[in-house]
C-alpha cells in the first residue's frame, strides 16, 4: 500500500518503499588507511605516514543519486571497494553501462574509466538486496541501469515507467559468481602484502569480506604462483 502524502513517519512507516530512482549521480573516491581490526577508525590516507605492516589502505567509493523529484530524499552507498555490494552489484552495473557513458563523452570505451565517466550524468537505478545479506536481512544496495546526458532524458524515461508493470527482481549472483567477484580483489591484496606470504596470509585473515578464501584455496594459490 502506497500512502500518496506522506505527512509523518506513521505515513512514511505505511508506505512501501519504491524499488527504482532516477537522478543525477554524482561519484567521490578517497584512499583511506586502517590498522588491523580497526577499520571503523579509518582516516584519510597519506602516504607519508601511513607505512608499514600496521597499516592497511583501501578506497571508499561514495555514491549519491540527487532524484529527479525533489520531495524524495538522496539515495546514499558508501561502500569500500571490497565490499561485496561493489563487487557484486554496483561495479558490474556500472560497467555494462561503459559503451553508453563512453557514447555520451565522445570517447573509446577502452579509453575511459566508467566510474570516473559516470559520475556527473543522469541515471535510472534499482534498488537490491545486498549480496551478504544474512537470512532475514533486507539491507540494499544500488544497481544502475541507464544512463543520459540530461535531465530531460532521464526524466522522459521515469514518465514513461510511472504506467509500467514493476519489474520482476532481478536474481542475485549464484555463490559461484560472488566467490569469483571476490576473488577478483585478491591480487590486490597480495601487492599490498608486498608479495610476502606471510603478510599476505594476515592481510587473507583479518579481512572479513575474504573469510571464504584460505592460503590453500586455488584462487590463493593462482594469485601466489
Amino acid at each position: 500500500m502506497v500512502y500518496p502524502h506522506v505527512q509523518d513517519e506513521f505515513d512514511e512507516a505505511m508506505t512501501t518503499p519504491t524499488r527504482s530512482f532516477h537522478g543525477q549521480l554524482a561519484v567521490e573516491a578517497r584512499k583511506v588507511a586502517y590498522q588491523k581490526g580497526g577499520f571503523r577508525d579509518k582516516v584519510d590516507y597519506d602516504a607519508t605516514q601511513h607505512k608499514g605492516k600496521d597499516w592497511y589502505s583501501t578506497i571508499i567509493l561514495s555514491f549519491i543519486v540527487t532524484p529527479l523529484d525533489p520531495t524524495r530524499k538522496l539515495v546514499t552507498r558508501e561502500p569500500p571497494q571490497f565490499a561485496r555490494e561493489f563487487i557484486g552489484v554496483i561495479r558490474p552495473s556500472i560497467e555494462a553501462l561503459a559503451e553508453k557513458v563512453a557514447a555520451i563523452k565522445g570517447a573509446d570505451v577502452k579509453a575511459i574509466n566508467p566510474l570516473r565517466e559516470i559520475n556527473g550524468l543522469w541515471i535510472a537505478g534499482e534498488f537490491v538486496p545486498r549480496p551478504d545479506n544474512k537470512p532475514g536481512e533486507t539491507w540494499t544496495t544500488l544497481k544502475f541501469v541507464d544512463v543520459w546526458a540530461t535531465r530531460e532524458e532521464c526524466e522522459a524515461h521515469a514518465n514513461s515507467e510511472q504506467d509500467e508493470p514493476e519489474p520482476e527482481q532481478a536474481p542475485l549472483p549464484t555463490d559461484d559468481a560472488q566467490r569469483a567477484a571476490l576473488a577478483a580483489f585478491l591480487p590486490t591484496l597480495w601487492t599490498q602484502a608486498g608479495q610476502d606470504k606471510a603478510k599476505f596470509a594476515e592481510l587473507l585473515k583479518g579481512n572479513a569480506m575474504l573469510d571464504g578464501f584460505a592460503m590453500d584455496s586455488p584462487e590463493v594459490l593462482a594469485v601466489m604462483a
